[in-house]
């Protein structure tokens, strides 16, 4: 089974739904690194979903974190099913990049 790298990027806007990135159907993603930079000058609180669509039910949020400023937090090592919405969601002022990059199956 051969792979392809994947890279996606976001700065979602405050109270927004983003999705940050859709698995191919029938294909599964892992994700190598997920890396969270508040850029702003205050604390931000973002959250993380796995979901079946672009807007998530409550119970698909896997992650919810205050990030602080100027200090980068990275997640690593999950496997993400074909077909799923990888989204991300900044509850505060909006100044949070996330960077996504992992490999799925061709």
């Amino acid at each position: 089974m051969a792979y392809v790298i994947k890279e996606a990027e976001s700065k979602p806007a405050i109270t927004t739904d983003t999705t940050l990135y859709q698995v191919t159907a029938a294909k599964d993603f892992v994700v190598t690194t997920l890396r969270i930079v508040n850029m702003g000058a205050a604390d931000e609180v973002v959250k993380i979903a796995v979901s079946a669509t672009a807007t998530p039910d409550a119970d698909e949020w896997i992650f919810r974190a205050t990030i602080k400023p100027l200090k980068p937090v990275q997640l690593s090592g999950d496997l993400v099913s074909g077909g799923k919405f990888i989204v991300v969601h900044n509850e505060t002022a909006g100044n949070v990049i996330f960077k996504l990059t992992g490999y799925e199956a061709t």
